[in-house]
This record gives structure tokens, C-alpha cells and sequence, in this order.
């Protein structure tokens, strides 16, 4: 079975850029990388690992999180039209086909839902947040809804977020 595992395809899909996936290949040997990337694709995780306050303190949820607001912030765009290339004969990345919250919960026993991750559910209490975001929501983050927080990180404002991405192509999971 160790065999048919092709980690050295798998591993550059695991880092959110080139950049990422050569700082990786400068500090481990390759054993380690295979050792990591065999962890990650095997570990026994249930879905709703990462999706609570305490994920940050898994190291794979640094590796998960950049790639996936990336990948949201490209489908953001398309969504308010921009075409973005997913990568070399990869196609376009799609819009949201809708922007309707979906509250559920597989691990929830009340009615399937999870407190603090609900639409206009308060969250970010607290947790300082840059001047124009706290500033879009009358009362700043104390009254912040997961919804607010999305309206204001919308991509396609000017001012929104405090980075931008340099690209939307996944080219370096192709590229061997």
C-alpha cells in the first residue's frame, strides 16, 4: 500500500505558494516532508476539527487557512465578475452561485446548528481588529455578526482587507 501513496505529487498541494513550498524543501529533509505530508493525508481527523476557536493551535490549520481565504477571496471576485485563471489548463475559478449562510453542524445535537457560527451570530468580541472594519459596524466588533465580518472583508472594496494576493493560479500543485 506504501507503494501507491505518490506523497512527492501530493506535497506541493499542501502549501499555499512556491515561496511556501520552497521554504519547506530548504528547512526538511525529505524524509520529513514525506513523513508530513503521509501524516496529513492519513490522520484520523473528523470533519469540525478546524472548525473551532482552538484550531489555531493545530499547525495544520496553518497550512489549511491561507489556501483556503485565498481560494475564497478568488471565488469573491468571480462572484462580482473578475475571470481568474485556477491555473495552466486548470479553467476559471467560479463564483458563488449563492451567497446564502448555511447553518449546520454535523456534531451538533440542537437541530444540527452550532452556536457562534450562525449568520448573525455575534462573534469576534474583543479581539482587536483594524480601525475601518470596527468602524463598518455601528458599536465596532462587540456587535460584529459573522455576517458583518464578511460584508466588511469583501474583496471587491477598496479598502477591505490589509493584503492582497499577488495570484489565484495553484500552478505548483501541477507543476511536476
Amino acid at each position: 500500500a506504501a507503494a501507491d501513496f505518490d506523497w512527492e505529487n501530493i506535497e506541493p498541494c499542501l502549501y499555499a505558494s512556491n515561496k511556501t513550498k520552497d521554504l519547506m524543501h530548504n528547512i526538511l529533509s525529505k524524509d520529513m516532508r514525506e513523513s508530513m505530508t503521509r501524516m496529513v493525508c492519513t490522520a484520523g481527523a473528523k470533519e469540525g476539527q478546524q472548525l473551532e476557536s482552538a484550531s489555531p493551535l493545530d499547525i495544520v490549520f496553518w497550512m489549511i487557512h491561507p489556501v483556503l481565504d485565498r481560494l475564497a477571496t478568488a471565488k469573491r471576485l468571480a462572484t462580482g465578475g473578475a475571470k481568474i485563471k485556477f491555473g495552466e489548463g486548470m479553467g476559471h475559478v467560479a463564483g458563488f452561485a449563492t451567497e446564502d449562510w448555511t447553518e449546520y453542524s454535523y456534531y451538533s445535537t440542537d437541530d444540527l446548528k452550532c452556536p457562534g457560527h450562525g449568520r448573525n451570530d455575534l462573534v469576534l468580541s474583543g479581539i482587536p481588529m483594524l480601525e475601518w472594519i470596527e468602524r463598518s459596524v455601528p458599536g465596532g466588533n462587540a456587535n460584529m455578526t459573522n455576517w458583518d465580518f464578511y460584508a466588511a472583508t469583501d474583496p471587491l472594496q477598496f479598502a477591505t482587507v490589509d493584503y492582497i494576493y499577488d495570484g489565484f493560479t495553484w500552478d505548483h500543485c501541477s507543476a511536476r
